[in-house]
């Protein structure tokens, strides 16, 4: 059982893939009920062989649930496009302040509020989903290892390899001794980058309305009065700081030393590392790992003992 478990590890970047998510890729992995199976004797498995009973039992309930969640998931953006669009939202001081003003009009709207439930429903079913799809196919690595099931398109496993939380957590990556070394690095590299955008957008607010024109020692969170040498917390005995003078602040609260122009080096720096990462991913971890599973879904490693 442990060895067909290995076998079928090649599943689970296929489950934590948005695009998977919202199209139901499993169904593609369900082949019609097979008329005869090859039970491997001893298989040790407590639920007997893969009947054809079983099989079509289980291809009509993969084939519904499939249905269900694809038309949960297209009703669900729907009614949230339509609560987006009926969205009223004033023009905020930045975009972090837009987007929240955004959340919490969606959450006022019952129509995106009933497309958030029809999306969490189908959340739910996609966990009923991968817990059988499992079981199946664990089942099947036991009794007939070369199953249609068991066989994922290469173009698929690609694609759902490449999306950004397979790519820069690399979940493809995870049980695949071969590829240790790229997967470390790619997730140095996601550790960094991410470090760099999360204090950008922690910074982000205060750098924007207030860089250099406050007095020395006012927190972090006193910092919301803009560039301008108007700001009400100077007082007139204090020195006007050299950067309320340049022109690019010459209008009082414009903002116009965006947070863009001083995070533009770190940025640069993130994206080459991402690009690297996203390189390093395609040519040579990718490769790789499509060999690795291909070898897991096709040998029959329980009868290797």
């Amino acid at each position: 059982m442990e060895a067909a478990e290995t076998q079928t590890r090649f599943a689970i970047p296929i489950f934590t893939s948005f695009l998977s998510w919202y199209a139901h890729f499993p169904i593609f992995l369900v082949s019609p009920p097979e008329k005869k199976t090859t039970p491997v004797q001893p298989h040790g498995d407590p639920y007997g062989p893969v009947t054809p009973h079983i099989y079509t039992s289980y291809y009509t309930v993969q084939l519904f649930l499939a249905h269900v969640r694809q038309f949960l998931n297209l009703a669900g953006t729907v009614l949230v496009y339509i609560g987006y669009r009926y969205a009223t939202v004033v023009p905020a001081a930045s975009a972090t302040d837009y987007y929240i003003d955004l959340c919490k009009e969606l959450l006022k709207s019952p129509m995106a509020v009933a497309g958030g439930w029809l999306f969490f429903v189908s959340t739910v079913l996609w966990v009923i989903t991968y817990v059988s799809f499992r079981f199946h196919l664990i089942r099947l690595a036991i009794h007939n290892p070369e199953s249609p099931s068991l066989k994922v398109p290469r173009i698929t496993y690609t694609i759902v390899g490449m999306e950004p939380f397979n790519w820069l957590f690399d979940i493809p990556g995870m049980h695949v001794n071969v590829a240790r070394v790229p997967r470390l690095i790619i997730l140095l590299i996601t550790l960094i980058c991410g470090s760099i955008y999360t204090v950008a957008i922690l910074l982000q607010e205060p750098c924007t309305l207030c860089w250099g024109c406050y007095k020395r020692g006012t927190s972090i969170l006193g910092l919301v009065a803009g560039v301008c040498a108007s700001c009400p917390l100077l007082t007139p005995q204090d020195q006007i700081p050299p950067v309320c003078n340049q022109p690019e602040v010459s209008e009082c609260g414009a903002g116009k030393l965006r947070w863009s122009d001083m995070w533009a080096h770190e940025r640069y720096i993130a994206g080459s590392f991402l690009f690297a990462s996203f390189m390093l991913m395609l040519f040579v971890a990718r490769p790789k790992r499509l060999e690795y599973y291909e070898t897991l879904r096709v040998e029959a490693l329980s009868m290797k003992k």
